[in-house]
């Protein structure tokens, strides 16, 4: 060979030379290099350079060749790559009739679909949509309490766990205020300040997520969801300046002078002064002037007692005598979200039955799960002739359902369906996949909603049924705006206990009916279907294409709230979050991705940086740096256990029980997440301290101050247990590791976060 065949302009002709060749090599990605000696005239030997690994050895086999199973998960992974393979092994080949075109027989439910729930639960989060306002009075004895004025606290948002002082100005009877025409004068001047501190703790308790996963029947998952709507309200009355005097404004009456004398102020030489007192009220901003009010419930969302007058949240003592009084009163309740309190407040029932109990008690159990409005939706086959318009296919319950046990789930019939099976024309297809289904959803209902439009033409524009032909047509029209990714296709899955009471035909019993309302209102009936999947998909689980009764499906918006109450839903998420998860993402307390310095033992010590997975080095693992050509770690850093996502051959051929794995030093490694969890304290006893240095910096302490006072904490703690267990006779356990500076940063970064 010569230069001049490589097209290698010769830098020294007429002396000799070296050709160095730096390759990468295929299969493992080790880097190499080679010379050749290079005559005068630039010729030099042909020896074959191995760019590849070699195939027939164990190793290199492993590296070189392609399993069938890479190969279907890369094909899978590609949308346009996966939907050939997709409809060629989901089908029964028969041309006879083709599997994938048979109409389905379906009754949609979309839920709330004007997204009224999805808002109310947004303002909950927010504002709690609860009021809580102060009314100050001069309690006059003998005539009537003088009104000193109003105030409300702030919003929810604008407080937190750690008490906060706010100065609340007074003022008169608005619009919005308590309506009490006998003491609020809207005419006189009003005037002053009340200083109050106040904390709101939301939730009252905190739900761990392993709740939810115990939480396995509808009665433990609405305790549950009260408990994520309830909240801890901390209120400290402390004073207040700068009233009016309404004893000095009152007119000098025989009923006054009578009251003097009685209090005992009769002849006293300077001017009067109020006896003031507060009353605490509360109200739920979601009801309306023309809401329905629940019992406990009255005008403008105020509470009252069962006589229904208002009912004060707390009252004062009386300050006697005081222009500035202070009353240094503190008191505590619990409130639900106004949303929340709002569907779960049901009237009263008077049972005369068990059954009817608990039918009642199956209601109010809904209601807690945010059950309400559904808009129904029909797809028919259009070669079918169906006469009963509703029922259920064998997998579900397998005779027609009654049509008053559907609705149970609405509470004021304002989308009541009607015949819109054959007004769209649109046909769900076996074949279709979900995400093709959601498609043509939004088709049948903007049809749906001209179609309302066409009706709203020949109807009495104030009738009934033109009023509800408009909240049809707008719901319709929300939806087909609003369907995206976000909404989630379910599918109707009946007990064992339905099944049983099906197979023993008793579907027009009462049983069956108040069981049916149960798991058809209950969101853990329904399981969520896969996007990329068709129905043919899930005809063994549930009969799509079996049967010509109707099948019942439901459109939700996935959010955090739902997963909370439907579990077949929160294990759907987790299934799907796992599959799409890129091993760039691992960020947890044991595991990190990340990116290991490599040295090329072959190519002159040269470095690299290779993806890793990171682990916490647990034991002296130091030797397996020298085997692997890592750099050594220097004393006293932190060393790391790192995994090589591509492991190199030469660690392979180490003869290592886990070759993969080496030791690295913190220096020779790059966390990828900016806040790696792998960087917290691994040892527990550190936890309950390091949640204390946020509120230690925010009280003007450095990081070094921090860690000081934490361990000093920390010793104090483990000098109690190890004096205790002297006392009881017990062998003293070690004292803890101290905490270190890196996790009192890495704790406050956190907390920041």
């Amino acid at each position: 060979l010569n230069l001049s065949n490589l097209k290698i302009k010769d830098p020294y002709a007429g002396s000799n030379k070296v050709l160095w060749i730096r390759y990468a090599r295929a299969g493992d990605g080790q880097r190499f290099n080679a010379q050749y000696h290079v005559s005068e005239k630039g010729s030099f030997p042909n020896h074959e350079l191995p760019l590849d690994m070699d195939a027939d050895t164990s190793t290199g086999k492993i590296q070189m060749t392609l399993t069938k199973e890479e190969f279907v998960s890369c094909v899978l992974s590609s949308p346009v790559l996966s939907e050939a393979l997709r409809k060629s092994t989901t089908f029964e080949c028969d041309s006879r009739e083709p599997f994938a075109e048979r109409p389905l027989q379906l009754e949609v439910a979309i839920a709330d679909p004007m997204q009224e729930d999805a808002d109310d639960d947004f303002l909950d989060s927010m504002s709690v949509q609860q009021s809580v306002c102060f009314e100050i009075y001069d309690m006059d004895r003998g005539s009537l309490s003088d009104f000193l004025g109003e105030c409300y606290l702030p919003p929810f948002s604008e407080m937190s766990e750690t008490p906060k002082a706010f100065v609340l100005e007074l003022r008169g009877p608005t619009e919005w205020s308590r309506s009490d025409s006998a003491h609020k004068d809207p005419n006189k001047n009003y005037s002053g300040c009340l200083f109050v501190e106040a904390s709101w703790k939301f939730p009252a308790e905190p739900v761990r997520d392993i709740e939810h996963e115990e939480a396995t029947t509808l009665e433990q998952r609405a305790e549950l969801e009260e408990k994520m709507h309830t909240g801890k309200l901390r209120v400290k009355i402390l004073k207040a300046e700068g009233m009016r005097n309404a004893d000095a404004e009152a007119p000098k009456t025989v009923s006054n002078r009578l009251s003097r004398i009685t209090s005992g102020i009769m002849g006293s030489s300077r001017e009067d002064n109020n006896d003031s007192a507060v009353w605490v009220y509360t109200r739920n901003e979601t009801y309306h002037e023309t809401a329905e009010l629940p019992p406990g419930i009255g005008k403008g969302g105020w509470r009252v007692n069962v006589a229904g007058k208002h009912e004060p949240l707390h009252k004062t003592k009386v300050i006697k005598d005081a222009f500035m009084p202070e009353w240094n009163e503190e008191f505590e309740v619990i409130l639900q979200t106004g949303a929340y309190e709002k569907r779960t407040n049901q009237r009263r029932h008077f049972d005369i039955s068990r059954k009817a109990a608990q039918k009642h008690r199956n209601e109010a159990l809904l209601a807690t799960m945010g059950n309400t409005n559904d808009l129904f939706m029909h797809f028919l086959d259009p070669n079918h002739v169906d006469t009963s318009r509703s029922g259920t296919s064998s997998k579900q319950t397998g005779t027609p359902k009654d049509k008053t046990a559907t609705r149970l789930s609405r509470t004021d019939g304002a989308l009541e369906d009607v015949d819109n099976s054959a007004g769209h024309g649109v046909t769900v297809l076996l074949g279709d996949s979900i995400f093709e289904f959601k498609s043509k959803m939004r088709k049948a209902c903007l049809i749906e909603a001209r179609n309302e439009e066409a009706d709203l033409l020949r109807l009495p524009e104030s009738s009934h049924d033109a009023i509800l032909s408009r909240k049809r047509k707008a719901a319709f029209e929300a939806v087909a705006r609003n369907l995206s990714e976000q909404f989630v296709v379910m599918v109707f899955v009946p007990s064992v206990e339905l099944r049983d009471l099906q197979r023993a035909h008793r579907t027009h019993s009462t049983d069956y009916k108040d069981l049916y309302a149960v798991e058809y209102g209950d969101p853990s009936s329904w399981q969520p279907l896969d996007p990329c999947r068709t129905f043919g998909h899930y005809t063994a689980l549930y009969g799509f294409g079996k049967t010509q009764d109707m099948m019942s499906i439901r459109l939700v918006v996935g959010s955090e709230d739902y997963m909370a109450k439907n579990n077949r839903y929160r294990h759907f998420v987790a299934e799907q979050k796992f599959w799409r998860q890129r091993i760039e993402q691992v960020n947890t307390g044991s595991h990190c991705f990340g990116y290991a310095k490599y040295v090329h033992r072959g190519d002159g010590c040269s470095e690299e940086w290779r993806p890793v997975i990171a682990e916490r080095c647990l034991g002296d693992e130091v030797g397996r740096s020298k085997a692997t050509g890592v750099q050594q770690s220097s004393a006293g850093s932190q060393k790391f256990q790192v995994t090589y996502i591509h492991a190199p051959m030469g660690v392979r051929s180490a003869g290592l029980d886990d070759a993969s794995k080496v030791v690295v030093d913190e220096s020779s490694l790059l966390l990828a997440p900016l806040q790696p969890e792998i960087l917290a304290s691994a040892n527990l006893e550190h936890h309950e301290f390091l949640e204390q240095a946020r509120q230690l910096e925010e009280d003007g302490l450095d990081e070094a101050d921090i860690v000081r006072v934490l361990n000093e904490r920390l010793l104090a703690k483990s000098q109690r247990r190890r004096e205790a267990e002297a006392r009881e006779g017990r062998q003293p356990t070690r004292p803890p590791s101290p905490i270190s500076l890196r996790d009192v940063q890495h704790a406050l970064r956190s907390a920041h976060r």
